[in-house]
Order: structure tokens, then C-alpha cells, then sequence
């Protein structure tokens, strides 16, 4: 378990030959992947961010980590929807690999990406740039995609709140956890939920995320790792 820190540091190693920390059976690979959001005018979308993730420290390196990754960010919104989820290590001090997933609802199809990589951050003339080496797998629900999402919106995974909007959620010495973006044509939303699994069991909205990681797991054949 580490500690979560104000400033983003993830280092680089070798291209990562398999999914680490995620055994997953791999369906179709695509070094090409490239999500494709559509982005309607910004005073179209209703933005919601908490004042952590507003900073410019914070906003300039996920921009350049996106970009590395090779997406486009999230928040002037996308033509369906989509969902990422960042496990722990895209937001808080890690020297390990990282893991993303990707849920998208385009053209009336759904599809799903899990991405494991590692990144290193410098800065370039001032500015921050993150390369990141890593290998993604498409991932497909065994129950299908009907059932999983219906289980999935049981959860309210689309509409939790933020951690700070919750009356009790309070932070360890020593924390980890994830970050959530939601968008769709008009809305954007992105919340935290650090530390959740000592709340899990206590907190309705930390155990409703504790049971969409796990439904993910099991329908994904994947293991999230922190």
C-alpha cells in the first residue's frame, strides 16, 4: 500500500511482453486501438470535477498521459458514452505497471479495453511529457454484454459521487484506490474513490464499487491489482 501524493510520479520499464498484474484470456489485440470520442461544443457540457483533479500540476500530466496513450481526453464529452476506470496507479505514487479499463457504448455497439502499462514522467522545455510502454486486450463479458450492463447500472457505477461528497469516507495514512471518468454527449464527470476498500461494508457507494470491480473480474476473467 502507498501513499497518496499531490504530485504524479510512475516510471518506465521494458514493453511489457505480457498483461501484468491481470490475468486475462485475450481475445483480439490491436496496436492501432485508438477510442474515438466526439467532441460537441464545450457550453454543451456539464462538467464535474473536484477542486483535486482542477490544479494545473494534475491537469497537464493526465493530458500528456492520454496523449501518450494515444485517447483523447474525456471532457468536452463523447457521442454515446464511455467509461474509464484508473486503478490506483494513474493517480497516486507508484514504480509498477498500471492498469485501465475502458467500457464504450458507440453506434449501438458496447466494447471493452483493459490496458496494462507502465509511464515515466519528465518535463521538455517546461513542460510535462509522459511515454508509456505497455499492451491492451479487448475484453467481452461471459454473461454477454445485455446482462453485464444491466448488472453494472445496479451498481450506479455511472453516477456515483465523489469520495468528498460522502458524509464518513475518510482517508488513511496510507491509501490507494481508483479514479472514474464518465462522459456522455452532454456531461462529464470524473471522481475518486481512494482508500475504498476500508469502507467497503460500510459505505454504500464504496461497496457498490468494491462489487462493480468485482463483477468486472469476473466477467473479464481479469484481477485488478492495486
Amino acid at each position: 500500500m502507498k501513499s497518496r501524493i499531490s504530485t504524479v510520479r510512475v516510471f518506465q520499464c521494458p514493453l511489457i511482453n505480457i498483461t501484468l498484474l491481470a490475468f486475462v484470456c485475450c481475445r483480439s489485440q490491436d496496436s492501432n486501438f485508438k477510442p474515438k470520442a466526439i467532441s460537441p461544443p464545450p457550453d454543451s457540457v456539464i462538467r464535474e470535477i473536484p477542486k483535486f483533479f482542477q490544479r494545473k500540476q494534475w491537469t497537464e500530466y493526465f493530458s500528456a498521459l492520454q496523449s501518450s496513450l494515444n485517447m483523447r481526453p474525456l471532457h468536452d464529452g463523447f457521442k454515446d458514452w464511455q467509461l474509464r476506470i484508473w486503478v490506483a496507479h494513474a493517480v497516486y505514487d507508484y514504480m509498477d505497471s498500471a492498469q485501465l479499463i475502458i467500457l464504450t457504448k458507440e453506434d449501438d455497439r458496447i466494447s471493452g479495453t483493459l490496458y496494462t502499462y507502465v509511464a515515466r514522467e519528465s518535463k521538455r522545455l517546461g513542460k510535462t511529457h509522459v511515454e508509456t510502454n505497455g499492451r491492451f486486450v479487448s475484453l467481452v463479458p461471459k454473461s454477454g454484454w445485455t446482462s453485464f450492463m444491466d448488472s453494472l447500472n445496479k451498481l450506479s457505477i455511472f453516477t456515483l459521487p465523489d469520495h468528498t461528497k460522502i458524509e464518513g469516507y475518510f482517508l488513511a495514512t496510507d491509501s490507494y484506490g481508483v479514479m472514474l471518468e464518465a462522459a456522455t454527449k452532454n456531461s462529464y464527470r470524473l471522481y475518486d474513490y481512494p482508500d475504498y476498500s476500508q469502507h467497503v461494508g460500510k459505505i454504500p457507494e464504496a461497496e457498490k464499487l468494491y462489487q462493480a470491480l468485482k463483477l468486472m473480474e469476473d466477467e473479464f476473467i481479469i484481477k485488478i491489482v492495486y
